[in-house]
């Protein structure tokens, strides 16, 4: 059962529970779903990892029975003294589990057992206790609700089934009381209005209609401080579960953390592609199985076949078929690359691109009569463009374009004149450890252009939380942005209380060619400061466990999809409601890692285009926060 509904969800972790032997687990599963009303919980007592189950009959005048484990070295033990049959006394008679399962099949409730036709109102099933298909046929039928108490013992919940009659139904409720160990900070609202990471206490509740077991939707819901809170579905309980585990209870190799001020270093990219230099001409075959892919695609998107890439051709295609102009296309290269793009005037589009690209050898077009009905035109189709762009990528199209990437192919006319391309993959590898060996020093600055920022500086070091936002600043400088001495001013900007960003809240921000990827700010009129920071999904979030994890390491962070053209899809913006946690989120080299990618994939998209925002005094301040071996001031100069 945990096994079922668990792995479905979370496949990566490590849950000590399945270490058990199958009796373990048989008896944990099919006690609830055989009719007994059950408690169990799994905690951490006087140094060991003990599980404790105990099941009551349906039936008046039999005994409980109960189970006993505690985990030592890499298994469990059952504990035999306290395992067995409890009388109303509570007098333990010890037994073996195979001798407890056989005393809970001697009373099963008939609804249970959909082929009982006769009238008792419990069936004697004992004499298949060995036989494995009929437990699984007794525990499929109430999947659900036992896979969530299985799953809620495994995570560490103080969890009870209860089998009852109601008005004639019969009924199974799941309740999961928070585990002892918690992390307090998971039960604490983020933010005004928010709930917290782990509401409270679960409820749940199914009914029996037509043969069938269906989840009471009104009683499901968690009981916090603040009253009932609703749940979802039952992907939401499981997930709750898993945020609110206490560390014991799950493999420490899995739930290791790294941070930086424990000596870690950033790790290597994560990504399976980084293409950062212009590729060598790919073999035919290369070529051909991108194009194909270009053309199951581009079929499914609703394109055109391929066309000639010539206005004519496309103004014909248009005609024939009584479309306007407007629209969309893909183009196609000789080495299987594409392009995606908008146009309000699709054939006189196509001849801008052919003076621009020698290696075009085919279009395929999607036209849109949609425009001539709303009033902005190309708000509309830039973004449905958008929606190509991030799906052309998601299905792995090498494409040409340059807003909406996530990673550009090519060179950087921009980046690389700066720094090399082989510099940027050495960087990319180690992000860190580059920088604090990088010999370059800072930009000098003209006295003008420093007299336009002194005052502004002036007033932010008065600034109570000054000392620390400066200190963030250097460390993002120094983890997360590429060689930021010879970056600077040309590739990425650092304002400092600018208006009219600074009346709405805004302290400081860093700001990448167009794009800002830390930002320091009030928030709703909080009276402390906190902040964002851009990171690239696919290095942060891997796999769905990952963001467990994360939510685990950081439970006030708000994670929230970037919606600036140039990041591309999959990116996140994680909004910390204090500083102290914008420092912790830095000091987590997975973040910094997939802060540092995205860095670098909109760096090479162009010059930084906010640098009359630039402040070199509070640049300088944050350098002395990056461990460089030669960044000399600016300011001296």
């Amino acid at each position: 059962m945990a096994s079922d509904n668990g792995e479905e969800n979370f496949v990566e972790i490590a849950l000590l529970l399945n270490e058990g032997s199958d009796e373990l687990g048989d008896l944990a599963a099919v006690a609830p779903c055989a009719g007994w009303s059950s408690q169990a919980s799994l905690q951490w007592v006087r140094g060991q990892l003990a599980l404790r189950i105990r099941a009551v009959a349906p039936s008046p005048g039999l005994d409980a029975v109960q189970m006993a484990a505690v985990f030592e070295g890499s298994q469990w033990r059952i504990d035999s003294q306290s395992t067995g049959s409890v009388s109303e006394e509570g007098a333990v008679e010890p037994k073996d589990v195979d001798t407890l399962l056989s005393d809970v099949l001697r009373c099963v409730p008939a609804y249970l057992v959909p082929s009982h036709t006769t009238d008792p109102m419990f069936v004697d099933l004992s004499a298949g206790a060995g036989d494995d298909a009929l437990l699984d046929r007794l525990c499929d039928q109430l999947q659900e609700p036992c896979g969530l108490y299985v799953w809620g013992l495994a995570m560490g919940w103080e969890m009870s089934v209860t089998h009852a009659v109601t008005d004639g139904l019969p009924e199974v409720r799941i309740a999961g009381r928070l585990p002892r160990q918690i992390d307090e900070r998971l039960l604490v609202a983020p933010a005004e209005g928010e709930n917290p990471l782990v509401p409270g206490a679960i409820n749940s509740s199914w009914l029996l209609h037509n043969d069938g077991w269906v989840l009471n939707s009104e009683a499901a819901g968690f009981a916090g401080a603040s009253g009932r809170i609703a749940c979802g579905d039952l992907d939401e309980f499981v997930w709750v579960m898993a945020l609110g585990a206490p560390d014991s209870v799950l493999d420490s190799t899995v739930m290791a953390t790294r941070w930086h001020s424990e000596g870690a270093s950033i790790p290597t990219s994560s990504l399976p592609v980084t293409p950062l230099k212009a590729e060598d001409s790919p073999s035919s075959d290369v070529v051909g199985a991108r194009l194909e892919m270009i053309a199951d695609w581009a079929g499914v998107s609703g394109f055109s076949e391929r066309l000639s890439p010539t206005r004519a051709a496309v103004a014909r295609y248009l005609k024939d078929r009584h479309h306007g102009t407007e629209g969309y296309y893909v183009l196609e290269f000789s080495d299987g690359q594409c392009y995606v793009g908008e146009s309000v005037n699709l054939p006189v589009r196509l001849d801008q691109h052919r003076a621009r690209y020698s290696d075009l050898q085919g279009v395929r077009i999607r036209s849109d009569d949609i425009p001539r009905r709303v009033p902005d035109v190309k708000r509309h189709l830039r973004i449905q463009e958008r929606i190509f762009i991030h799906a052309a990528q998601n299905v792995g199209l090498l494409a040409r374009n340059i807003n909406e990437m996530a990673t550009m192919i090519g060179a950087s006319k921009h980046l690389d004149r700066i720094v090399s391309p082989v510099e940027q993959e050495k960087w990319l590898s180690a992000p860190d450890s580059t920088n604090a060996s990088d010999l370059a020093g800072r930009r000098a600055y003209s006295e003008e252009r420093l007299a336009s920022s002194t005052v502004n500086f002036r007033q932010f070091v008065t600034l109570p939380d000054a000392d620390q936002i400066t200190r963030i600043i250097g460390q993002y400088l120094a983890r997360c942005v590429p060689y930021p001495a010879r970056t600077e001013y040309q590739s990425w900007a650092l304002s400092c209380l600018t208006k009219p960003g600074w009346k709405r809240g805004r302290l400081s921000c860093i700001t990448i060619a167009m794009t800002e990827t830390l930002t320091l700010f009030y928030d709703g009129g909080s009276a402390s400061p906190g902040g964002k920071v851009q990171v690239n999904d696919a290095e942060l979030f891997p796999t769905e466990y990952s963001e467990l994890a994360f939510s685990r390491r950081h439970p006030t962070i708000r994670i929230v999809p970037a919606e600036y053209e140039e990041s591309g899809p999959g990116q996140s913006f994680l909004y910390a409601y204090s500083l102290d946690d914008l420092e912790r989120l830095l000091d987590d080299v997975a973040v910094t890692r997939a802060a540092a990618t995205t860095a670098l994939h909109i760096m090479r998209k162009g010059p930084c285009m906010q640098r009359k925002v630039h402040s070199p005094q509070l640049t300088e301040a944050a350098f002395r926060y990056v461990p460089s071996t030669a960044v000399s001031s600016a300011l001296t100069h």
